[in-house]
């Protein structure tokens, strides 16, 4: 699939009009994307009028009301199911009891509740944040009329994690949302009808948010939430007795599975691994393939993009559908050589379903994310990447690149080159000033070493391998042994706690 020269660019439009036909519309849209004048905000499907809740659920009522919509496995191991129409009951319910609150279109509804399958969904407001809340049993049996929202209405309100600074909200629209997943579930994920699909974030997160959420009930499939994060054999377990066929998570969760060994469970009926979140290393690649004996597809993208940006096999990734990415000098907007680290930017536009702005900061989004270079607008990921040949390979935050006595080196390449290391199970680099070469590095090692004289081997080796592989410079000032890192509640190191 070619990339596309601008917003104009009749492929995009064809792609995304063809594309939108697997969304009920109650009003047709009159123009696939419509830009701002003057900004690098757009609105997709400019006209049109539709509704998340109902593509989720309603319209699947005829043909597949009483499939199984939802698998939740609580924090005591019990497993409840609810097909579609138990699931637009409850919808309905909570929908009737926000209602009697006085809730309207327009409002935002915080939501902070475990994963627990009582999804409001967006019946009858315009923005909110998290998902479920308590149903009350005097609403029970009324039906809520949908609220038909303007494509370019917003459907959510979605904070970025934090982990390397400030969270952002990013706020996202509704018919380009679901157009996107709807395609993405398609064309990139490829699955069909009879999948069940588990996504180990949670429902706050970008990744649960429209893959354990949306994405797979508004394409009439399975998904399965769980309220215990606890990767390796507890999951595998689960994959086992739910007959879980595709599962989404990321590589540090993997990573932490690693350590307890090849999977005990039956696993035949696993599709397919997906990985996303963070860059992904060659140990915990091979680890899969090795291990869990399914193919391993790696995804990059941010709470910002909505879905994925770039996608593959292993570390180097391409752009997905009608996106164009470069990696490019930071300062000067210059294309990097081949090889050369810079920052990953996505020209001319995110798509449907990228962030159509910041929460009550239109500037900031403006003018932290976009530039205008050679008479086209540039999305700044602030990733650092390099291109080899046609893919390309994301290092990290631009945040996380150290300067070492002038030698730039991005935290990620410490720790790729580390990973696989015997005795090393997760690693995380950050930088530690110094006063004469500014930067240093400082490590902190996950390992299953409890020996003291062991340990103080494993630091050798690891000096050993930055040396023969990253040179001299990148010999850390201190490691850090340690039995866990401090994460985030879907599975991301919080680097600027270590940092």
């Amino acid at each position: 699939m070619r990339t596309v020269q601008s917003e104009h660019d009749p492929f995009l439009r064809d792609f995304w009009r063809e594309e939108s036909a697997r969304l009920y519309w109650e009003t047709d849209f009159t123009e696939v994307v419509e830009s701002l004048d003057g900004s690098p905000r757009c609105r997709w499907f400019t006209g049109g009028r539709t509704n998340l809740s109902f593509n989720a659920l309603d319209r699947h009522l005829a043909e597949k009301g009483e499939k199984c919509a939802i698998i939740h496995r609580d924090y005591l191991g019990q497993t409840h199911r609810l097909s579609y129409r138990e699931l637009w009951q409850q919808v309905n319910t909570l929908c009737s009891m926000m209602q009697s609150w006085g809730v309207k279109p327009g409002d935002r509804v915080l939501i902070a509740l475990p994963m627990t399958p009582l999804v409001a969904g967006l019946r009858v407001v315009d923005t909110y944040s998290r998902a479920f809340e308590e149903l009350l049993a005097r609403h029970r049996g009324n039906v809520v009329p949908c609220t038909w929202l303007a494509a370019s209405a917003p459907s959510h309100l979605l904070f970025t994690s934090g982990t390397t600074g400030t969270p952002k909200g990013i706020v996202r629209d509704t018919g380009g949302y679901a157009v996107a997943l709807l395609a993405s579930l398609v064309h990139l994920f490829r699955l069909r009808d009879d999948e069940i699909f588990f996504t180990t974030a949670d429902a706050g997160w970008v990744t649960g948010h429209s893959y354990g959420i949306y994405g797979p009930l508004l394409a009439g499939l399975t998904t399965v939430l769980c309220e215990v994060n606890s990767p390796g054999e507890y999951w595998w377990q689960m994959v086992e007795t739910l007959g879980i066929t595709r599962m989404l998570t990321i590589a540090g969760a993997i990573r932490m599975a690693r350590r307890q060994g090849k999977p005990r469970a039956d696993l035949t009926s696993l599709r397919t691994l997906y990985l996303a979140g963070e860059p992904l290393d060659n140990a915990t690649d091979e680890w899969v393939a090795a291990q869990l004996g399914v193919p391993c597809e790696n995804h990059y993208w941010q709470t910002e993009s909505g879905w994925p940006l770039l996608a593959g096999s292993g570390r180097a990734l391409s752009p997905v559908f009608t996106r164009a990415a470069e990696v490019v000098h930071p300062a000067s907007g210059k294309t990097c050589a081949p090889g050369e680290t810079g920052m990953l930017v996505i020209n001319n536009t995110l798509g449907p379903g990228g962030m159509s702005t910041l929460w009550q900061n239109d500037i900031q989004h403006d003018q932290y994310y976009w530039s205008y270079r050679q008479r086209q607008w540039r999305y700044a990921t602030h990733d650092c990447a390099i291109r080899v040949g046609e893919r390309i390979i994301i290092q990290g935050r631009m945040d996380d690149v150290m300067n070492i006595g002038g030698k730039r080196i991005a935290t990620a390449e410490i720790e790729n080159t580390l990973m696989g290391l015997e005795g090393v199970v997760e690693v995380v680099a950050a930088g530690t000033a110094h006063y004469l070469l500014g930067e240093m590095v400082a490590l902190f090692v996950v390992t299953d070493i409890a020996d003291p004289a062991q340990q103080a081997a494993l630091k050798k080796n690891i000096c050993a391998r930055l040396v023969a592989r990253c040179g001299r410079f990148a010999v850390p000032r201190r490691i850090h042994i340690t039995s866990a890192l401090p994460k985030t509640f879907s599975g991301k190191v919080m680097r600027r706690i270590l940092a």
